[in-house]
């Protein structure tokens, strides 16, 4: 049930000058931010540990769908998608945890554009030839 609601939370961002993906990152930021306890539910009680190489990241099909709007995504291959959407949901969820706690005493804006910079990264990292 959290699960759920924090995902309608994250989906219910809509920016129609950003693309589906950043617009669900930035979703999760203001999850972070404004649901506080739910947050910290989710992510910081430990109630659930996971281990990437036996079982799907929560929400992870789900939340890879609006990764896919992107012609750069879809260009490579399943696992390393899969690599850019681990990679990502820890950065945001190392930042949504710093955002959460007061650690991170920044611009909403510029913490946006650090998560737009790391996807980026991530693309080019992971699309480049082997």
């Amino acid at each position: 049930m959290a699960l759920e609601l924090m995902r309608d939370q994250i989906f219910s961002y809509q920016d129609s000058q950003n693309s589906p993906a950043l617009n669900m990152a930035i979703g999760f930021l203001h999850f972070a931010k404004h649901e506080r306890h739910m947050f910290q539910f989710v992510y910081l009680s430990g109630y659930k540990s996971i281990d990437l190489s036996q079982e799907v990241f929560a929400g992870e099909t789900l939340s890879m769908k609006p990764m896919l709007h992107s012609k750069r995504f879809q260009a490579i291959d399943e696992k390393k998608q899969r690599n850019i959407f681990i990679n990502i949901s820890i950065y945001l969820i190392g930042v949504g945890t710093m955002i959460h706690s007061g650690t991170l005493r920044m611009d909403f804006h510029d913490a946006v554009n650090m998560v737009r910079n790391m996807y980026e990264a991530l693309i080019s990292y992971e699309g480049r030839p082997s």
